[in-house]
């Protein structure tokens, strides 16, 4: 068992869900201070940090949804392949 899934089953998937949203919220705070008070140029550190506390959390997610549906795996796969050919159309026009 992976450790975002010993995370799920201590806090359960409502609170790691919640947790996810807090972790984006501050991502999106620090994005926003970084961009008003900065030339936009260095990467902060909290930046970096804010970035893998919302990638360790979305990872949780997956198993949470996973859990939840037989088929995201599958859904999560195509949906994604169409909106990076769909972005991809868009770069060549």
């Amino acid at each position: 068992m992976n450790i975002g899934q010993q995370a799920i089953e201590k806090w359960g998937p409502e609170k790691q869900t919640l947790t996810l949203v807090e972790e984006m919220a501050e991502l999106t705070q620090a994005i926003i201070k970084w961009i008003a008070r900065t030339e936009f140029t260095d990467v902060p550190d909290n930046i970096i940090e804010e970035v893998i506390d919302v990638e360790i959390m979305l990872e949780q997610f997956h198993l949470i949804l996973a859990q939840k549906s037989q088929s995201y795996a599958l859904d999560y796969g195509l949906k994604k392949s169409l909106k990076l050919e769909k972005l991809e159309r868009k770069l060549q026009s």
